[in-house]
């Protein structure tokens, strides 16, 4: 990106002792193509990190202005938002693959430091796949059923384990269809869907063999030790949206994000546990969830102040 090579240049023409100071879009933080520039950022004297509501005219996206100081020898840089001002340490930024500016505060750190200690596996060896493009929702998407149709989901019957009642049918033609995954990753005896689109990680699980529309996406996880409602345990779990939420900040939930999370090795009481506590909540007994998340927490030894500030975060109460 053009930014990225003027403040590179810029930095070369600073004098000594001197200040650089550029407004951004807000992506910087934390999209992948920008981790070069980021890393360049703090290497070299990150001292600053504005934050904004607002965005210019014309313009959608927000923006923040980065300040470094390259002559400075600073551990930590502050985030302001308004009158909030948070430190944060700059070694917190390489808890991701990618360097995302995602200003962890040590209590942050303490946490996912526990979760990746004992991360074993992660989704790396899993099958994914995208939701049917049909080039024309108008024309190949219909509300009552007729002979030869079946019901295809989209991301809005999607909600923590469980789907709603698809509202939508199709006549399944592969070859009249723009974009369509595998066969055998939508006819999967079991398979998890999930939102493209949000701030927080919320998987349903399908053991029908049914189609999803591309507002959706699809998991087989492989994950060793882990049956498929255990994995969709773990993905929906308090802990597992601070982790995403801390660690990417995203309002998508990408691939290669969640290819990140690390997935603990569990016991094989554990895991008949919760297979059977998300039966239960599949039959629609919801107050298992409460449980299923006792058992995660458990798996990690977590206290009770942590549990409370990771729910508190993910609840919007802290953090």
């Amino acid at each position: 990106d053009s930014f990225s090579l003027f403040f590179v240049k810029a930095s070369t023409l600073l004098k000594q002792k001197g200040i650089i100071k550029f407004l951004f879009p807000e992506s910087i933080l934390n999209v992948k193509n920008h981790s070069d520039i980021r890393k360049f950022i703090l290497e070299n004297g990150l001292k600053n990190i504005s934050l904004y509501e607002g965005s210019f005219s014309g313009v959608t996206t927000k923006y923040v202005d980065i300040e470094c100081n390259p002559s400075g020898n600073n551990e930590n840089f502050t985030v302001c938002k308004g009158e909030r001002k948070q430190l944060v340490p700059k070694h917190t930024i390489y808890e991701t693959e990618n360097c995302v500016f995602n200003f962890l505060t040590e209590e942050d750190v303490s946490v996912i430091k526990a979760v990746k200690s004992k991360g074993s596996y992660t989704l790396g060896k899993s099958l994914w796949g995208l939701g049917i493009v049909t080039g024309d929702n108008k024309g190949k998407l219909f509300e009552e059923f007729s002979p030869g149709m079946e019901k295809i989901y989209t991301g809005k019957e999607i909600q923590p384990y469980t789907l709603k009642p698809a509202k939508n049918y199709i006549l399944y033609d592969r070859a009249k269809l723009q974009q369509v995954a595998r066969e055998e990753i939508y006819r999967a005896s079991e398979k998890l869907a999930y939102k493209f689109i949000s701030k927080k990680l919320v998987f349903s699980y399908d053991n029908s063999g049914g189609l999803f529309l591309n507002s959706a996406n699809i998991l087989i996880p492989s994950i060793p030790g882990m049956s498929v409602k255990s994995v969709l345990a773990f993905l929906n779990s308090s802990l597992f949206q601070f982790m995403y939420l801390k660690l990417f900040g995203e309002v998508k939930i990408l691939k290669g994000n969640l290819m990140e999370l690390p997935f603990p090795r569990i016991s094989n009481a554990d895991n008949d546990r919760l297979i059977a506590l998300v039966d239960k909540v599949l039959e629609g007994d919801f107050s298992k969830m409460e449980e299923i998340e006792q058992v995660i927490f458990s798996i990690y030894s977590f206290d009770n102040k942590q549990i409370n500030y990771i729910k508190d975060v993910v609840n919007g109460k802290a953090g």
